[in-house]
C-alpha cells in the first residue's frame, strides 16, 4: 500500500499530538501514526509544569485534563544533599500560571491524541515505522509495517516525535551516535504521608549529580522515581539498587514510612542531548525527546514536547 498525506506525524505523544492539533486546526491534511494502540502506558514522572499547563490551555485540552482527575500542584520543595530544604510557591515563579498538574501519561496522552482527532487529524495506531528514506536533506518516503501488511508513506512534510527511542533515528541516520541520556526508574506507591499539592525533588548525595522525586498522583498515590546522569559514581551502580536505597531514605524521613508499592518498577531513558544533531531539514522536523528535549536538572519533558510540537506546526504551516 502507498499513502500520500500532506503531513505525517510519527508518534502520538505530547509533541506529536500538539503538532497534529495545531496543523489540523490550520486546515492542513494530517495523519498521525504510532507503533502503539492507544491508550497506552508511558513510563514517566507524570508532572506537568506551569509552562505545560499554559500550553494545554492553548491546545484546548486543559478542561479535559482537569476533568480526568489531574492533581493540582501549588508548591515545589527542593531538598539538598545534607537535608537542607527550600520550598517555593509556584505563584512566585509563574504568576501568570501559578500551578502545575500531575496526571499519568496513559490518560494525558490519550486526551492529547483525541484532541488532534477532534479538530480533524486522521489517526492510525499499531503502525511501526521501520525506515525513513532521505534524498539529500529531504524525506522522500517512510516504510512501515501494520497489521494489514507493509505500507509506504510519501508525505510532503514529516514531524518525527518518537520520544527517547533512538533505534529508528539511528537507522535512518538522523542521529549518528547513541545520544546522551539520563537513566530513570519509577513506581507508584499508596499510603504515603506526602503533601497533596507539592512537587518534591531530592538531590541526595548518593545520586549526585542526579536526583529523586515524589509527586502526588490521582487517587492518593504518589509517583516515586530517580534519575541518574551518565557521570560519576552513581552511573556505575545498578539502577534498581539506587532506587531501593532512595525509597529507604524516604521511609526513614517519614514520607514513605507506611507506603506500599502499587505497581511495577519500570525504567526508561531521558534524552538530554539537545541540540547535538540537526533537529530539522527541508521538509522534516524532530520534536520532544526525539530532539533531545528534556530538562537535565528535573527530567521534565512534557512541556518542552508540547511547545516544540507547536513550533514545528507553525514552521510547517
Amino acid at each position: 500500500m502507498e499513502q500520500r498525506p500532506e503531513i505525517l506525524v510519527v508518534g502520538a505523544g505530547p509533541g506529536g499530538s500538539a503538532a497534529a492539533t495545531a496543523l489540523a486546526e490550520a486546515g492542513r491534511d494530517v495523519l498521525v501514526v504510532d507503533r502503539a494502540s492507544f491508550p497506552r502506558e508511558k513510563v514517566c514522572g507524570d508532572g506537568i509544569t506551569p509552562m505545560g499547563v499554559a500550553t494545554l490551555r492553548r491546545l484546548g485540552c486543559l478542561d479535559a485534563v482537569e476533568a480526568a482527575g489531574a492533581v493540582p500542584v501549588e508548591r515545589v520543595r527542593i531538598t539538598g544533599p545534607f537535608g537542607v530544604a527550600f520550598t517555593c510557591g509556584l505563584a512566585e515563579l509563574q504568576p501568570e500560571t501559578p500551578r502545575a498538574l500531575v496526571l499519568p501519561r496513559v490518560e494525558l496522552d490519550e486526551i492529547l491524541r483525541r484532541r488532534a482527532v477532534e479538530v480533524g487529524a486522521r489517526w492510525a495506531g499499531a503502525v511501526r515505522v521501520e525506515r525513513i528514506v532521505r534524498e539529500g536533506d529531504r524525506v522522500t518516503r517512510l516504510e512501515a509495517v501494520t497489521g494489514e501488511g507493509r505500507v509506504t508513506f510519501r508525505p510532503e512534510h514529516v514531524v518525527i516525535a518518537v520520544g527517547a527511542s533512538t533505534a529508528l533515528l539511528r537507522r535512518s541516520r538522523f542521529v549518528r551516535r547513541r545520544p546522551q541520556s539520563i537513566r530513570t526508574m519509577r513506581a507508584y506507591y499508596g499510603g504515603a504521608e506526602h503533601a497533596p499539592d507539592q512537587y518534591d525533588f531530592f538531590f541526595d548525595l548518593e545520586l549526585m549529580p542526579g536526583y529523586g522525586w515524589v509527586f502526588p498522583c490521582p487517587g492518593g498515590q504518589v509517583n516515586v522515581g530517580i534519575g541518574v546522569p551518565p557521570t560519576l559514581w552513581a552511573s556505575r551502580r545498578p539502577l534498581r539498587a539506587l532506587f531501593k536505597e532512595f525509597v529507604e531514605r524516604r521511609r526513614r524521613s517519614g514520607i514513605l514510612s507506611r507506603a506500599r508499592r502499587t505497581g511495577p518498577l519500570r525504567g526508561y531513558p531521558l534524552r538530554i542531548d539537545f541540540p547535538s544533531a540537526a533537529t530539522a531539514g527541508s521538509n522534516w522536523v524532530l520534536v520532544g525527546e526525539a530532539a533531545g528535549l528534556a530538562n537535565p536538572v528535573t527530567g521534565e519533558g512534557i512541556a518542552l514536547a508540547l511547545e516544540s510540537g507547536l513550533l514545528a506546526a507553525e514552521s510547517i504551516h
